[in-house]
């Protein structure tokens, strides 16, 4: 990119911060007009059902029914102990305690006894009066033993209190904040609401946009063509795209002339929170949009005309759109 071409253009950092800050404030507004009550778990049957997950944003907060973890939990495979048990233990002279059975996840363990070690699994449960977790390869042997068998085994380093022990509610309390009003509804979401015990969330109407193609050229998807006209390839693209994000589209096409262009807002339905338009704000005599909204900015932005940067930082040349 040669140097001239950001001169008196606007980033796009700074364009999309500009167009974020103008848009936001709308689709908030259009959030707050109506929410559906969602039960996860029918929502959870359809999509396994083949249903496409549609972008939902939550309309109001939604908060944690149970605590996370709902209890204190190993976050190793390693032995449940008491740090004080091991608090003289050296490499040259090892603390030596007889192995209590194990505690596999999905079982709830007796309390541990002074003096001994719990085999715990990585997510099972700390039993009470256990305060610390010695990885299994951190001891002596650094294996399990056979639970039918007693056995003892040897720890040559003290340990923390808290160690290796995923306290309970330490990710998230019951009754407080989990996902905020306005987070979209998404497969790492699910996973959180339903992990906090949350059985159906309330979620915003899908704001609704007005899409509006300019160009005396164009006919709509799907139309037939007169003289010297073209299809509206923005607008299938645009009204996908918008879909896709979770917008709700009411897609028109206005000729070249401000007074068809005024109609058309004009028009616009009641509940619409947001108008994109395309075409008409370039410097050629016949910009409807650029002669209809004079109070509107059409600065440049600083993006070479005809080339895309792709995620990889590759170059590659596009036809312009319009």
């Amino acid at each position: 990119m040669h140097d001239d071409v950001t001169h008196g253009r606007r980033p796009v950092v700074d364009h999309t911060a500009a167009v974020a800050g103008l848009v936001e404030p709308a689709l908030t507004a259009a959030r707050g007009r109506g929410a559906a009550r969602v039960d996860l778990a029918t929502l959870l049957t359809q999509v396994a059902a083949g249903a496409a997950l549609a972008p939902r944003v939550l309309a109001r907060d939604a908060v944690a029914a149970v605590a996370l973890p709902g209890f204190d939990n190993s976050q190793m495979d390693g032995y449940a102990v008491r740090a004080a048990d091991l608090a003289a233990a050296t490499a040259r002279d090892p603390v030596t305690l007889p192995v209590a059975a194990p505690v596999p996840a999905g079982t709830r363990p007796p309390p541990l006894a002074p003096g001994t070690a719990a085999p715990v699994m990585t997510g099972a449960p700390v039993p009470v009066g256990a305060d610390a977790v010695v990885r299994v390869e951190d001891a002596d042997p650094p294996r399990f033993p056979d639970p039918r068998t007693a056995a003892a085994v040897r720890f040559a380093a003290p340990v923390a209190p808290g160690t290796f022990v995923r306290a309970a509610g330490s990710d998230v309390a019951q009754g407080r904040l989990l996902l905020a009003a306005g987070t979209p509804l998404g497969p790492p979401q699910l996973g959180a609401l339903v992990a906090a015990g949350v059985t159906a969330v309330d979620v915003a109407a899908p704001p609704h946009v007005l899409l509006v193609s300019t160009g005396s050229e164009l006919a709509p998807a799907g139309a037939a063509l007169g003289p010297a006209q073209v299809h509206d390839a923005n607008g299938a693209a645009l009204t996908a795209a918008l879909a896709q994000a979770g917008a709700r589209v009411t897609t028109r096409v206005a000729p070249d002339r401000p007074d068809a262009l005024r109609q058309v807002l004009a028009d616009a339905p009641h509940d619409v929170a947001l108008v994109v338009t395309t075409g008409g704000v370039s410097a050629g005599a016949y910009e409807v949009v650029r002669q209809t909204l004079t109070d509107a900015w059409f600065g440049h932005v600083a993006v070479p005309p005809g080339v895309a940067r792709l995620e990889a930082g590759d170059l590659v040349d596009y036809q312009e759109l319009r």
